[in-house]
């Protein structure tokens, strides 16, 4: 699958998330989320209360690794939305503390 555009990366992880098959079961989602040390792109708060952060980019991988990991600065976790060509590119390059989801 290939997007043109950011938001469309957003939109279609928004159509997954809320499709209540996510490894986190039910999630209640919100996009564009604004916070004390800028703006993250997706929200999903799973079972639990527990809060899960989502970082998209196109190609540039590692300003969204950076921006995840300042995510944890409020959720209990936080991960980098890639479409799959860019995935791959990062996942040649040793782990990080966020996770990649390729789409």
């Amino acid at each position: 699958m290939t997007f043109d555009t950011e938001q469309e990366l957003v939109d279609r992880l928004l159509v997954l998330l809320e499709t209540d098959a996510t490894r986190w079961g039910p999630v209640r989602v919100a996009s564009g989320v604004f916070y004390s040390r800028g703006r993250t792109d997706a929200v999903a708060l799973g079972d639990g209360d527990i809060l899960i952060a989502f970082e998209a980019k196109l190609t540039d991988w590692k300003t969204a690794l950076q921006q995840a990991y300042r995510n944890t600065c409020f959720a209990h976790t936080s991960y980098v939305v890639l479409p799959k060509a860019a995935a791959l590119r990062a996942g040649q390059y040793p782990k990080s503390a966020v996770s990649v989801f390729a789409m």
